[in-house]
């Protein structure tokens, strides 16, 4: 051994020697190329969309600060500039200011409601005071307001249309921020305006892990009696997903009452459910909103006071379309008088429902009303929501309700676009196009929930619509329906599919370029005096109703959007005798029937409708007032006011 070792040393030196004189393949250093971040410029993908392929969560931050960094010198060079003030080198550069920023914080805040994994939350966490920093610094920089007031006062009434409208709203913006107060004012609004973002970051927190938290857990399949199989097997799979402590879960979802109350058998289970929900954070665990909500309220308070109103409600509705607390409570006042009857005569029947089914003594608690509300329903109407479940699985009722019935409406039509990457493997992006033939905007569908999404369903955009940036809308749509086990139908409530519908063909529709994405409808914004409801949107949305009738999961084929072909309307005759259609009631045989149909080489996309003579089963129609369906779900498209 030791004659070896000592061999190895001697050879150390010869070998060392021996590298050492060896010529290397490359004498020179290889060049390391830093990689871009791709935030930092616009993608190169179709329309702008996001290259969720090349972005990588490390990406957020620096993009962010160097789009802080890139706002904060564009408008230092707005104040700085020596030319007099006008709207294009003080308005619309200040409404270019932000390009940067705009492009990846409306990338990053989709992905921190939608999928905010720990490492999203951090970054949340240490950004939020960074943007309000920056929006402090902006809405109290006293030169800048000096210029905009000064083309304010020199050009608001030479200007026309949009033009005049931005600089209107961006100096009365200035004006709502605080940017006139006294300097002792503006040093404690800058203070709750930075508490206010820190609370409300918690508040973002909070809620989603207690929400996570609530989880019921279920021991035995007989605890879950009323439920469907399919509803059972999903209890499953969550409990499977949560780490399995026992072999059934309840997932509690974002509203107080939850939908499982309403078919429960067992009361214990339904109590827990009940109380899961409402409790999941009022501090009767390590989850407390209330303090944040309180704290919130009374600096909001103080706002509104610094600001010379009554309170802070005075405040936030001075820019809405009911402008006066007065308003808003006369509006509910009206809407308890006209309602409050009706709730407690349909309360009172359900009491007395459950008292027949329960005993005289059986006392209604929350968690017992959806459940006997259901049952009464069920007996008197012979009919239940798992009857109509199996016939809205989720994938047709976007295909072949939603798209469909927006075609119909607004002229829209959905290719599926399969290039374009996405955040999440469950979305799926469409570009939607007008009835000409030009593309209108790109829709993401975000529809399954999971952990890292936050309760609820909402609509934002990743671009806003504007001719200046040359940028049509790319918006998306995101919902918490659970997704269904493997082998089973993902299936959403018709109230779901229509609240979604309508925000989207709003920001779908718009037929022309708006110049400012500050007016753009792809904001998910209520109607106001500042951004009112675009007049081609009212003018697409007419009081025809569309007859659907749907068709079961598992007998639908899903044909590509892609290949959808042009719809042509025609009006012909209804010629088949009433008594050989068992799915229409005829007011007369000979009367016309304005009917929109597909080709024949289409499956169903939602049912025939008519039964019109020579129509093949591959036929879907859209009938009007003569031929009524009698068994279908009819839908009032959405009216924008």
């Amino acid at each position: 051994m030791t004659t070896w070792v000592a061999a190895l040393i001697a050879a150390i030196p010869v070998t060392t020697q021996a590298m050492e004189n060896k010529t290397p393949p490359q004498s020179k250093k290889a060049k390391v190329t830093k990689r871009a971040n791709p935030l930092l410029k616009k993608s190169a993908l179709p329309f702008g969309a996001p290259d969720f392929k090349s972005i990588r969560t490390s990406d957020y931050l620096p993009a962010i600060k160097e789009g802080i960094r890139q706002q904060r010198a564009n408008i230092a060079k707005i104040v700085a500039s020596k030319q007099p003030p006008t709207f294009k080198n003080t308005i619309v550069a200040y409404e270019q200011s932000g390009v940067t920023l705009d492009r990846v914080t409306s990338v990053f805040f989709a992905l921190a409601g939608a999928d905010k994994t720990e490492e999203i939350a951090r970054i949340q966490k240490e950004v939020m005071p960074l943007l309000t920093d920056l929006e402090n610094d902006i809405s109290f920089n006293a030169d800048l307001l000096k210029r905009i007031k000064y083309v304010y006062e020199h050009e608001y009434a030479t200007l026309q249309g949009e033009d005049k409208k931005l600089l209107e709203v961006v100096f009365k913006n200035f004006v709502r921020s605080g940017a006139l107060l006294s300097d002792t004012d503006m040093a404690r609004m800058k203070q709750i305006n930075l508490r206010i973002s820190e609370l409300q970051q918690e508040w973002s927190e909070t809620l989603p892990n207690a929400t996570n938290n609530a989880v019921v857990w279920v021991s035995s399949k007989e605890e879950l009696a009323g439920l469907s199989e399919a509803d059972i097997a999903q209890c499953k799979k969550d409990a499977e997903s949560r780490g399995g402590k026992a072999p059934y879960c309840i997932v509690i979802v974002n509203t107080t009452q939850q939908p499982l109350l309403a078919s429960l058998d067992n009361r214990d289970l339904r109590r827990r459910v009940y109380e899961a929900s409402i409790h999941r954070a009022d501090g009767t665990n390590e989850f407390n909103t209330y303090d944040i909500v309180a704290k919130i309220a009374s600096l909001r308070a103080e706002q509104g006071k610094i600001m010379g109103y009554d309170d802070y409600a005075s405040y936030a509705l001075e820019k809405t379309m009911a402008k006066t607390t007065d308003n808003v409570y006369a509006f509910l006042r009206q809407l308890i008088s006209e309602y409050k009857p009706k709730a407690e005569a349909e309360t009172k029947a359900i009491e007395e429902y459950a008292r027949k089914k329960m005993g005289s003594d059986f006392q209604l608690q929350p968690y017992d009303r959806f459940y006997f509300s259901a049952k009464m329903k069920q007996e008197t109407f012979n009919f239940s929501e798992d009857d109509v479940k199996p016939y809205f699985n989720i994938d047709s009722v976007q295909v072949n309700g939603v798209f469909y019935a927006a075609h119909l409406v607004y002229g829209l039509t959905f290719k599926e676009r399969k290039d374009i990457p996405t955040y999440h493997p469950d979305m799926k992006v469409f570009e939607v196009k007008d009835k000409d033939g030009r593309t209108l905007a790109l829709f993401y569908s975000d529809y399954f929930r999971r952990p890292t999404k936050r309760g609820g369903a909402w609509m934002s955009s990743f671009a806003k619509q504007s001719g200046l940036r040359q940028q049509i809308p790319i918006i998306y749509n995101v919902c918490n329906n659970a997704k269904a086990p493997e082998g089973q139908p993902s299936l959403i409530s018709v109230e779901r599919l229509w609240h979604a519908t309508l925000w989207k063909c709003r920001r779908s529709s718009t037929s022309r370029s708006l110049p400012f994405q500050r007016f753009s409808t792809t904001s998910p914004s209520t109607p106001s005096p500042d951004n009112p409801c675009p007049p081609n949107s009212r003018k697409r949305c007419s009081s025809r109703s569309i007859t659907i009738r749907p068709t079961h999961w598992a007998r639908i084929w899903l044909p590509p959007v892609s290949t959808w072909p042009g719809i042509v309307c025609v009006k012909e005759k209804c010629r088949l005798p009433a008594k050989q259609d068992s799915s229409r009631k005829m007011l007369s045989r000979k009367s016309d029937c304005s009917t929109t149909r597909f080709p024949h080489d289409i499956p169903p996309l939602i049912s025939t409708m008519c039964g019109v003579g020579g129509m093949p089963p591959a036929t879907t129609a859209i009938c009007g007032p003569k031929c009524l369906p009698s068994i279908s779900q009819t839908i009032s498209p959405p009216m924008v006011p």
